[in-house]
């Protein structure tokens, strides 16, 4: 099945979408043709995989506390002790 043979389907819908000013009076008059975003070559898998390359989701890294021995996050106040860069930042509750 060609394009030939599909071509007065397409010019149905295009008639209708049209009609519908689902598309834009403008676009229908000015082009005569519907107007479509569609890539010029497939995305290869090594393109693919350099886009991809970085999805990845990041494991949170930890630190062992030097004052309390607590883990803790890097550049994070120790919420256990209140400490951060050797200041009282706050009071622990407990």
């Amino acid at each position: 099945m060609t394009l030939q043979s599909n071509k007065g389907a397409f010019d149905a819908i295009k008639a209708r979408l049209c009609a519908q000013d689902v598309l834009g009076a403008a676009t229908c008059l000015k082009t005569g043709y519907l107007d479509m975003a569609v890539p010029k070559r497939k995305t290869t898998p090594s393109k693919r995989g350099k886009r991809r390359s970085h999805d990845r989701l990041t494991q949170e890294k930890y630190i062992e506390d030097k004052d309390s021995g607590e883990m803790r996050r890097r550049h994070h106040i120790d919420m256990t002790t209140g400490m951060y860069r050797g200041r009282q930042v706050f009071e622990p509750k407990g």
